[in-house]
C-alpha cells in the first residue's frame, strides 16, 4: 500500500496511484485533471528563463570588464608612484632632474622606452604600463599633448621639464576633465 500523507483539516492523501501515474497531492484525489496543474507550465518556465537572461546581459559586462573608474584608479596611483620616485631621485642628487643624468636620462634616445635612469638605477621596478593605451613608452610633451593621445597610441606617458620640474602625464587622460579621449563630454 502506498504511504499517507496528512493533509489539513483531517484529510490524508495517497502517494502513487495504483496504475504507476505520479499523483498530485491536491485535496486527497488523483485525477488527471488536477494532476495538469501540479508543478510548473511552460510559460511559467519561460518567464523565469527570460527573466534570468536579462539579469545576466547586465550584471555580466560589469563584473568582467574594467570599468573607466578602475582604470583611472590605477592609473593615477601610477601616477604618484612615478611623481613620488622623481622627487626621490631630486633629493638624492642634489635637486638635479633624471632627465639630466649623464648617461642614462630620462625621455632621451628612447633607451629603456624613455623612463632611462628611474628604470637603470630602481627608483621604478619596471616601466609603468599605462592601461589606456597599452604603452610604456615615455614621450616630451604636457598635458594637452597627453590628452589628446588616443587609446591606440604609442605612448603611454608623457613628461615635461619646466622651471617648476618635471611634470609627468598620463597619456590618453585630461586631468582637467577628468575623462579619458574616448569618453564622451
Amino acid at each position: 500500500m502506498a504511504g499517507v500523507i496528512a493533509q489539513p483539516f483531517g484529510r490524508q492523501s495517497r502517494i502513487g496511484a495504483p496504475d504507476g501515474a505520479p499523483v498530485c497531492l491536491m485535496r486527497g484525489r488523483s485525477t488527471m485533471a488536477q494532476h495538469s496543474r501540479c508543478g510548473f507550465t511552460i510559460v511559467e518556465l519561460m518567464i523565469v528563463v527570460v527573466f534570468l537572461g536579462i539579469v545576466a546581459t547586465l550584471l555580466i559586462p560589469m563584473m568582467t570588464h574594467p570599468t573607466a573608474e578602475a582604470r583611472r584608479a590605477v592609473l593615477l596611483r601610477q601616477l604618484q608612484a612615478i611623481t613620488a620616485q622623481i622627487d626621490m631621485y631630486r633629493t638624492t642628487h642634489g635637486d638635479a632632474l633624471p632627465t639630466s643624468h649623464p648617461t642614462d636620462p630620462m625621455g632621451e634616445g628612447m633607451a629603456k622606452n624613455g623612463w632611462g635612469v628611474l628604470v637603470s638605477e630602481s627608483y621604478l621596478k619596471e616601466e609603468p604600463l599605462n592601461v589606456y593605451t597599452g604603452s610604456t613608452r615615455l614621450g616630451e610633451g604636457g598635458p594637452d599633448v597627453a590628452s589628446a593621445e588616443p587609446s591606440s597610441g604609442e605612448h603611454g606617458w608623457y613628461y615635461l621639464e619646466s622651471n617648476d620640474g618635471l611634470g609627468v602625464f598620463i597619456a590618453g587622460y585630461d586631468p582637467a576633465a577628468q575623462r579619458f579621449s574616448n569618453e564622451p563630454e
